[in-house]
């Protein structure tokens, strides 16, 4: 997969939102490969990630722009190593105004938390390879 890494326009951290497009890119360009080296490759953006939003906040729509916003959700969403980091920019991202971060990606952030806790999933996002078939996780309340 080719990303156009040119920040969007009157961002705060253009360089910042540059690199997360580059790890967006490596992680899908290793996503459909071997196992060993996409889970190599997700603990070094997962670490990557971690510095950015310690130093800068949570990659939101103002810093860094709506594309790199939703490549840094995407990263998140692949540190299944560490859930307490995902559950941590969860609760981030819950706290951000409208417009800052996308609402589906809440949900599948909040989706992917509570099945790497092993717990029913809220909005139906999330599935497992069973067999030969794909299978929804459990869903909290099917209705």
């Amino acid at each position: 997969m080719k990303i156009d890494y040119s920040p969007d326009e009157n961002v705060k951290l253009p360089k910042i939102a540059a690199e997360i497009l580059k790890m967006g890119e490596e992680d899908q360009n290793t996503v459909m490969g071997e196992s060993k080296t996409f889970r190599k490759i997700c603990r070094e953006h997962t670490t990557r990630i971690k510095q950015i939003i310690n130093t800068h906040g949570y990659p939101t729509v103002s810093l860094v722009g709506k594309k790199a916003s939703h490549w840094a959700w995407l990263l998140i969403q692949h540190s299944d190593h560490d859930v307490d980091f995902q559950q941590k920019c969860l609760e981030t991202m819950k706290s951000n105004s409208e417009g800052e971060v996308t609402r589906n990606n809440i949900a599948y952030l909040e989706d992917r938390v509570r099945k790497n806790r092993d717990q029913p999933q809220v909005y139906g996002t999330q599935f497992v390879k069973r067999g030969g078939s794909w299978e929804v996780w459990p869903v909290e309340n099917i209705d």
